[in-house]
């Protein structure tokens, strides 16, 4: 009909898809119609789109469908709730890295009144995502003020010695370089010298001098010596003096020999029975241990040990550093591997039990009896446990799976794990800044979104698979190709259980322990059968043969099993590099990784590939960060330099120090490994620190001398009064030429003061030692304690050296000294031990070391990073 009038040349009105059919064909070249031959060609203007309107277009349509998806993830995954639960972490984290203490009165008014905006808002149908993150935020902050503030315990700010009575709590046994001693946790009843002090609610002491054995729960008077909180080893180390406190441990220190046993005072009420039934649990605990070691011998009694009831204390180091450097330290802590097969083989076994009675299966609900035991059990191995994050993250998922069994109802395991982790916000806080519940939470959000694809795959692929294999085989091969897939599957999901687990934990492992397991996907693969098949099932049946005393049928093969696990982690630790096994952890953002892994988990499709943003800005921070270049630590005894060779340096110690040790850890230097091994192997190691190189003294053998006839012997030194370093380097290996001075005595200030450019001292630094470029004393370390030195390179004219000096108390002033870059500088030589640095001659630089300092046009700012921001927390 439309074809007719057209040919007759009649007006047809067009309808809006005819028009769109027709905008289409003007602006398609591929369906234009050919143009007849002999046709003049007209050339007319036709207006096209720029290249900032069709990214604006496609930008657009990016959005569009992110938008869609966003409510595709909120209908169906609750993205909105989960997002809210990672807001509450994040507020709850916050609270531990403010300068200052908030407002707790202030906050709760705040989130009061943020709550009912939110609330009014939703009656009328308006949700607004943003506001709710922050008032997310906002409870997660209150919640962890809180507890700081109600939930914690005084702290004590100096040392003293006094007599000390209590309860004790807790008992862990350690062993080190041979020697065995115990730290014992006192609930404090009374401290005699304390005077107007606040008194802690908990000490922990170290008893080296071990005699007559103690238990949990035993009231003692004893002697100790009592100091502060241990602070931090540099900025961004790990604060040893939070995690007390969080435990409400509010000193340390060490205890003397004599102990008095006194006799347990009744204390009634709820509190009581609360402290009755944990020491009765802790004796319960040591009470399995003692056990377990006493029939299990060796390595794999006290890996049994840890298994078991969570006690770490009668495993060796070099066990545990196996473990954690093969990639197999998950092991070691009571998580959802150890819950799921406790509870789950219980819920199998009971309900098998349960249906060889037919008259119990077909007339009670034996699946809910079976989940209620597998509950119980469950909440027995947590007390058992010794309460960690990971056990009671582990708990909660498992006991929200086995109670939607009990009601008839699914559970949603990622909806499970945001639960857990408001209930771990709620009751702990504090352990959201530490490694372990970061860990934890991160592989397991990872393995369960990493599943649930991998699940929606298996089925696109079963399907495929029935269509294909209709064709019959023999019985034989049948059930050979049965087992052979289903031992495939079995690999192939215990080597994808590790890798996604692996690769989760990766950044945190690096962040928090500077280590990472390049082999750990192939230890899993060999250890992970043994525990699975082996080591847990027959556990479990042992403690079930307990009672008829038949338990001894199943330990051999427990032992078994758990030596072949250790071997291995030996095995693997000795193939991985060194270098690989130390990285370093400085500039790693552990928010935008979490941000990052929280997108893969909760969205599908486009807004899981936005994790990739963070990812990629943390990797950019974790290169562009610079290390720095002199560390100074908590006490000023000691002083770490950069040496040529980018390494650190120790100066003002011959041994490796804790603090020392972390700090080569947090840069990355394999070395510490290295002399650990060789002292096992019996090579031996350096009296002195085998990880610097600090100048050998006078008298030694003709060959150390012939080794030491080098700048090293020119650029370091030690006596007894001071220690210096000269020609000190940046991270990059850059030579500054500047120069520091380690004061020991109060009689090297002067000598050191007039020439060299920094003074550190634990010692007060006069007020006529004005000439260094930068002081540091015991006031400036006891305010902001350890910290890190950078030298920045500014620019000067030439012929005028101008840099910075310190002032008063560690302040920089501005100071500019024309003749300073011409001056005589002395490098004395390592003096003999009780000489003084006085009596070492003095080098004089050339004329042409004197014009190239002047022509260079360097000059240098020190920048400084305290590991305490200004402000009083409760821990310091």
């Amino acid at each position: 009909m439309g074809a007719g009038k057209a040919e007759k040349g009649e007006n047809t009105p067009l309808t809006s898809s005819d028009k769109a059919i027709d905008d289409l064909t003007l602006a398609s070249p591929k369906v234009r119609p050919p143009i007849p031959a002999g046709t003049v060609r007209v050339k007319t203007f036709q207006p096209s789109i720029g290249f900032w309107m069709r990214l604006y277009l496609r930008l657009e349509a990016v959005g569009l469908s992110l938008a869609a998806n966003w409510r595709e993830d909120c209908e169906h995954r609750n993205a909105r709730f989960l997002w809210c639960a990672l807001a509450m972490a994040f507020g709850a984290a916050s609270y531990y890295s403010l300068p200052d203490e908030p407002s707790l009165m202030i906050l709760l008014g705040l989130v009061a009144v943020s709550v009912s905006w939110v609330w009014r808002r939703a009656r009328k149908g308006a949700v607004d995502f943003l506001l709710l993150l922050v008032v997310s935020a906002g409870i997660g902050l209150s919640v962890a003020s809180y507890q700081g503030q109600f939930s914690s315990t005084p702290v004590l700010t100096r040392a003293f010695s006094s007599p000390v009575t209590g309860v004790i709590d807790h008992i862990d046994y350690r062993q080190k370089n041979g020697r065995k001693d115990e730290r014992w946790t006192l609930r404090v009843e009374a401290i005699d010298r304390i005077g107007s002090d606040p008194k802690p609610e908990r000490l922990l002491l170290v008893r080296k001098a071990l005699g007559a054995r103690f238990d949990a729960g035993e009231r003692v008077k004893l002697w100790a010596r009592m100091q502060p909180l241990q602070r931090p080893a540099f900025p961004g180390a790990f604060d040893y003096a939070r995690y007390l406190w969080a435990r409400s441990i509010g000193g340390q220190g060490y205890m003397g020999r004599e102990i008095e046993r006194l006799p347990k005072m009744h204390v009634s009420g709820l509190s009581g029975l609360w402290a009755e039934a944990k020491h009765r649990i802790e004796s319960l605990r040591n009470s399995i241990a003692e056990q377990i070691a006493a029939r299990m011998k060796g390595e794999a009694g006290g890996l049994a040990i840890a298994l078991a009831v969570g006690k770490r204390d009668y495993l060796s180091n070099d066990v545990k550093d196996a473990l954690r450097q093969s990639g197999l330290a998950h092991i070691l802590a009571i998580s959802g591997l150890h819950m799921a097969l406790v509870a789950m083989s219980i819920f199998w076994g009971a309900r098998a039990l349960f249906a060889l009675v037919p008259s119990l299966a077909l007339s009670y609900p034996i699946k809910q009896w079976a989940a209620g035991i597998a509950l119980l059990c469950a909440f027995g191995y947590l007390v058992l446990s010794g309460n960690s994050v990971a056990t009671i993250r582990a708990f909660l998922m498992t006991a929200i799976i086995l109670l939607a069994i009990l009601l008839g109802r699914p559970a949603l395991t990622l909806h499970n794990l945001a639960l857990a982790l408001i209930v771990v916000i709620v009751v702990q806080p504090y352990s959201l800044v530490e490694a372990g519940m970061q860990m934890s939470f991160g592989a397991t959000a990872a393995l369960i979104a990493s599943y649930d694809r991998l699940r929606t795959v298996r089925i696109r692929l079963g399907v495929k698979q029935e269509a294909t294999d209709t064709h019959h085989h023999p019985k034989g091969l049948g059930r050979m190709r049965i087992f052979v897939r289903t031992a495939l599957r079995w690999v192939g999901g215990i080597g994808a259980t590790s890798l996604i687990a692996g690769l989760a934990v990766l950044p945190f492992s690096i962040a928090h322990f500077q280590q990472m397991a390049p082999l750990g996907l192939l230890a899993n693969l060999m250890v992970m059968p043994i525990v699975t098949l082996v080591v847990m099932p027959l556990g479990l049946v042992s403690i079930l043969l307990v009672p008829i005393g038949l338990q001894s049928l199943t330990l051999p093969l427990v032992a078994w099993g758990l030596e072949q696990v250790i071997a291995s982690a030996r095995w693997i630790v000795e193939q991985s590099d060194d270098r690989l096994l130390v990285v370093s952890g400085q500039g790693m953002v552990l928010s935008m990784i979490v941000l990052a892994l929280a997108a893969y988990a909760i969205h599908r499709r486009g807004l899981a590939l936005l994790g990739i943003v963070p990812i990629v800005a943390a990797l950019l921070v974790w290169q562009m960060t610079r290390p720095a270049d002199l560390w100074i630590s908590d006490n000023g005894a000691r002083v770490a330099y950069r040496g040529t060779d980018q390494r650190w340096h120790l100066l003002g110690s011959s041994r490796i120090t804790i603090d020392y040790a972390s700090l080569l850890h947090f840069d990355g230097d394999a070395r510490l490994l290295k002399a650990a091994r060789s002292h096992k192997a019996g090579k031996g190691v350096e009296k002195r620190t085998p990880v610097g190189r600090i100048a050998q003294p006078v008298g030694g053998s003709k060959e150390n001398a012939r080794d030491t006839r080098s700048d090293w012997q020119l650029l370091s030194g030690c006596d007894k009064a001071a220690c210096f370093a000269r020609d000190l380097a940046r991270r990059d290996g850059h030579k500054t030429g500047l120069s520091i001075g380690l004061v020991r005595k109060a009689s090297a200030f002067d000598e050191v003061c007039a020439d060299r450019d920094i003074v550190v001292s634990k010692l007060p630094i006069p007020a006529s030692c004005t000439k260094p470029r930068y002081r540091i004393g015991p006031d400036t370390l006891q305010k902001g304690g350890a910290r890190f030195i950078w030298f920045d390179r500014i620019a000067k004219p030439v012929g005028i050296e101008g840099g910075i000096k310190s002032g008063k108390d560690g302040q920089r002033e501005e100071r500019t000294d024309e003749k300073q870059g011409v001056a005589e500088q002395p490098m004395p030589k390592p003096s003999t031990p009780g000489a003084s640095i006085k009596d070492a001659p003095i080098v004089q630089k050339t004329r042409a070391d004197q014009i190239k300092d002047i022509s260079s046009g360097e000059s240098w700012m020190l920048r400084e990073v305290a590991a305490f921001i200004v402000g009083r927390r409760p821990w310091r």
